[in-house]
């Protein structure tokens, strides 16, 4: 397990009960799952074992190599949406980097099933992914008052 926040989550999820990347609930099924963070409660999180662990390692890694932004003179709109009340902006770039490894695995897998689950979660984390873009867009001014 790693050290990994997990957040924003569904409640079953934050308690361990479903999957942090598909969302499937671990107490009537017979997945497997294995645990990969901690949600902002303080609880251990799962994800199923195989893809969705994959992304989630991915997603780590993704983290992990990420160079932070250098701090600007005032305040941008992007510093307002990542510090004020509404994450919507790391919602987006957690549905990115869930895009990521997922795309990175559908390379590599030859399962049929284990391809239609990765597509499930494909439409799920793009659709969520557009819907926030375009909140983030809306909610931002460009620099110099163009576009």
């Amino acid at each position: 397990m790693s050290d990994v926040p997990m957040w924003p989550l569904t409640p079953v999820q934050a308690d361990g009960m479903a999957c942090v990347v598909c969302a499937t609930e671990f107490v009537n099924t017979d997945v497997a799952s294995v645990p990969v963070g901690y949600s902002e409660t303080g609880s251990q999180v799962f994800a199923c074992k195989g893809p969705c662990e994959q992304a989630v390692n991915d997603a780590t890694a993704l983290n992990q190599t990420a160079s932070p932004t250098a701090p600007d003179e005032g305040q941008s709109s992007r510093e307002v949406i990542m510090v004020g009340g509404d994450s919507e902006f790391w919602r987006l770039l957690r549905d990115l980097r869930a895009l990521g490894g997922a795309e990175a695995l559908l390379t590599v897998t030859d399962d049929v099933a284990s391809i239609r689950d990765l597509l499930h979660l494909t439409v799920r984390h793009a659709s969520a992914a557009a819907d926030r873009a375009r909140w983030v867009l809306r909610n931002t001014t460009p620099r110099g008052g163009d576009g």
